[in-house]
């Protein structure tokens, strides 16, 4: 098995520290500037965010005081993270 380039290494450490400026405490207005909810059926509020740049790059997402479904404020901007997880990689999920 080869080694990938260094250029494709750097290029995704990048990525992977960018995704990693989401934590605890984070407001939804700074995690919806790195990240995307996720497509597909999702829980209310949504629950898993895509980096915006790369979209195989998720993670789960917990607000603090989530309501029960249908939460209009759930991602008012000021809200807070109330837990991250860390970064994984998954399939795209299209709408």
């Amino acid at each position: 098995m080869s080694t990938p380039p260094d250029d494709h290494l750097r290029w995704l450490a990048a990525r992977l520290r960018e995704a990693t400026t989401v934590v605890a405490g984070t407001r939804v207005r700074e995690l919806l500037a790195v990240f995307r909810e996720d497509g597909g059926m999702q829980e209310d509020p949504p629950r898993v965010f895509v980096l915006r740049s790369c979209p195989l790059i998720k993670i789960d997402v917990d607000l603090e005081d989530a309501r029960s479904t249908h939460d209009a404020e759930a991602l008012a901007p000021e809200r807070r993270i109330a837990r991250v997880s860390r970064p994984y990689l998954a399939p795209a999920t299209m709408d």
